[in-house]
């Protein structure tokens, strides 16, 4: 994580603040509702390069990209929300107005069979980008400026494995989440190189350890 403020001083930090945490919930899976996703008529039937842009009935703008059996699905959820902005109210009650102007996730997938349909074993990578805009008095607090605060938030994942369990096993899982160090989360191989501006904060962090 890295603070910069007006006068260009600048520090980082591998410590996530709280104030991230509504930037970090990242699913693993786009649909909330079921495992299982249908592509739709052009994507599944070609064999080369087809796309397609889909609203959902929530006004979710879904971008469909296929090249060979790399199938790509990009989310813009801000299509909701007029002049793509969303302000939470519950902030606002806080003193902690944040206007969200950025929120895309992106979802690779590899197709190993002709079937018209999606399912979690053919996740390969995720992305998350989210864009927020702070103001009010905790965030005048938090950072001592009156200013707007601008919030950028990006984040990868990428899957290296994958263990099946049962439904029980499941619901256990989610009642207590599995601890992981941060010395066994690894970039796979293959990883394109991270931005330049993420990779000078990574240096900088290294060098304090």
């Amino acid at each position: 994580m890295r603070h910069t403020n007006s006068n260009g001083l600048d520090s980082v930090s591998d410590k996530i603040d709280d104030m991230y945490l509504l930037a970090a919930k990242s699913h693993i899976y786009p649909s909330a509702k079921s495992a299982i996703m249908t592509l739709p008529p052009n994507i599944a039937t070609t064999s080369g390069q087809a796309s397609r842009t889909i609203f959902t009935k929530d006004s979710t703008k879904i971008d469909w990209l296929r090249n060979g059996n790399v199938i790509k699905v990009n989310y813009d959820v801000m299509t909701r929300y007029k002049n793509h902005v969303y302000t939470p109210n519950a902030l606002k009650l806080l003193g902690a107005t944040m206007d969200i102007t950025e929120a895309m996730d992106n979802y690779t997938f590899v197709k190993e069979d002709n079937y018209n349909k999606l399912s979690p074993a053919d996740v390969r990578q995720i992305s998350r980008s989210m864009k927020m805009i702070g103001r009010g008095k905790v965030w005048r607090w938090s950072f001592g400026t009156k200013n707007p605060i601008d919030m950028r938030y990006y984040a990868e994942i990428y899957v290296l494995n994958r263990e099946y369990v049962t439904e029980t096993e499941a619901k256990e899982l989610k009642k207590e989440t599995p601890v992981v160090s941060a010395e066994r989360i690894v970039a796979p191989n293959g990883t394109p190189d991270l931005h330049p501006g993420i990779q000078s904060i990574v240096n900088r962090i290294n060098s304090r350890r």
